[in-house]
């Protein structure tokens, strides 16, 4: 029944309908599809019948007026939210998207003007290239999405807000509706050319105000925003933060240089650390590469910007990329080439050194791209909830750990870690098999993908011989209602 509803009024958006005539007409032209019948044609009470009939409702369920007879229908069938007409939200979308547009031009001919600067920096003006490329890409991105997607984003937009079956299995794998649109929505920040200072990643622990006094600074007071920089930096405990993100992490742990660069920079001995740490971020997105599974073919003796760019099209909650792919390249280079002392303030650079690395750090120990990332986030979680409640009370995020665990073991750099060896063990007891088991008995909640997913692990489980047959038993009963055999 749900689905026929979907198709009927998918027929109403292809046929140009559903964002051009309000809700009450739009009920009409619905039920004339899923009833087939022309509810034009019939009185108040014969179209409620005809409903009673389709969707077990009572006539004392129902509105007695027209009107409110047809509103109900868009309501709580169609599932149109109470507050919205759809003609007034795609209208209210489309000027949105003309107002992005607008600005997106606007940007472009001032970047374009900004290249044409007598005595601007050949390094500015690769960046302004680079804006006007990527706002062009902005542009045919708006565009397209005006051609293929606008009409579903809007019809998912004005859906009725009904609460949703939440998933106790798999919580990482849901339907976000809020996602904008397409990339420029809500981020012109990152079309601006401070983006390649990256700032609104490295101040995290700022309120707004401070945030927009040091950017301010930035633009109009170099000396200022330094002295704001030392400030914030002397008020937190960064070094500390930074060595104990690399003690817990297999591919940091790896880099002995970056803790001995850290005893420098402690120091005070900024030359040293300018010309130790650009290397070793860059060694380290390297690493973070291979973690993704990117081929060192692919990386191997190919310029910095071209390994971010791969690492970008895998995890592209890399934000910062921007900046490393430009200034951080050109400090880089600086460094590398033993330029240091013409004209730079070493302890600002080596500043803004140490908030570089404090980001890296932090986003390699934490990106949800690799399966080491999820593993360890759900042993933390895990672990927080038993500590909570004394007992095994998550149970559907050992199951998402497991799904995770057999496909992809940890390194041998966690094998100390107490909490994952209980949560293996008690992913091969029986009171974890009996948890699997209810949900196979009453699968009416499970998506056809965790049908599969519950059934590999499973398959994982019965290589143990104590498992074995209750894993078989259960193969059988899980196969009943998905779309395989065992």
């Amino acid at each position: 029944m749900e689905q026929r509803k979907e198709q009927a009024i998918h027929k109403l958006i292809e046929e140009g309908l559903f964002f051009r005539i309000n809700k009450s007409k739009l009920a009409r032209h619905f039920l004339k599809d899923v009833l087939e019948i022309n509810v034009f044609q019939l009185s108040t009470d014969e179209v409620s019948k005809e409903i009673c009939k389709k969707y077990n409702y009572t006539l004392e369920e129902l509105p007695k007026e027209k009107e409110e007879l047809f509103k109900f229908v868009a309501e709580d069938i169609m599932g149109i939210d109470a507050d919205l007409e759809p003609y007034q939200v795609f209208n209210s979308e489309v000027l949105q998207v003309m107002d992005d547009l607008k600005k997106i031009n606007s940007m472009i001919q001032e970047y374009e003007k900004m290249q044409q600067v007598k005595d601007i920096d050949r390094y500015e003006r690769t960046k302004y290239q680079y804006l006007v490329e990527k706002l062009n890409k902005a542009k045919n991105e708006v565009c397209d999405y005006m051609a293929e997607n606008i009409k579903s984003y809007v019809y998912r937009k004005m859906k009725s807000k009904k609460k949703q079956y939440k998933d106790i299995l798999f919580s990482n794998i849901f339907y976000d509706i809020t996602d904008l649109p397409y990339p420029f929505r809500g981020n012109e920040k990152e079309y601006k050319i401070t983006v390649f200072a990256g700032l609104d990643y490295k101040f995290n622990h700022m309120t707004i105000m401070e945030n927009l006094e040091l950017k301010s600074n930035y633009i109009h007071d170099k000396k200022k925003f330094h002295d704001l920089v030392d400030i914030y930096i002397n008020s937190n405990d960064f070094c500390n933060d930074i060595l104990s993100i690399i003690e817990g992490n297999h591919i940091l742990n790896k880099r002995v240089m970056i803790k001995k660069a850290i005893d420098v920079y402690i120091e005070g001995r900024m030359e040293l650390f300018c010309q130790i740490i650009p290397l070793q971020i860059e060694g380290l997105i390297y690493d973070y590469c291979i973690e993704l599974g990117i081929s060192p073919s692919k990386i191997d003796r190919v310029p910095f910007d071209k390994k971010l760019e791969e690492l970008v099209a895998i995890d592209k909650n890399f934000k910062c990329h921007e900046y490393f792919m430009y200034d951080f390249i050109e400090l880089r280079n600086t460094a590398a080439h033993g330029r240091l002392h013409d004209d730079m303030n070493y302890k600002d650079t080596a500043n803004m050194l140490i908030l570089d690395l404090l980001y890296l750090c932090k986003f390699v120990n934490s990106s949800s791209a690799t399966a080491v990332n999820r593993m360890i986030k759900l042993v933390k979680e895990i672990e927080r909830e038993n500590t909570l409640n004394d007992e095994w009370d998550a149970e559907y995020k050992v199951l998402e750990f497991i799904n995770e665990y057999r496909k992809e073991r940890l390194p041998t750099f966690y094998d100390t870690n107490k909490e994952i060896q209980k949560i293996v063990e008690y992913a091969h007891s029986e009171d974890f098999i009996k948890y699997i088991k209810l949900n196979v008995m009453y699968p009416a909640h499970l998506t056809q993908g965790q049908k599969d997913n519950i059934r590999d692990i499973l398959i994982y489980l019965k290589k143990s011989p104590e498992l074995k047959e209750e894993c078989t038993y259960l193969l059988k009963e899980l196969s009943k209602n998905a779309n395989y055999q065992e």
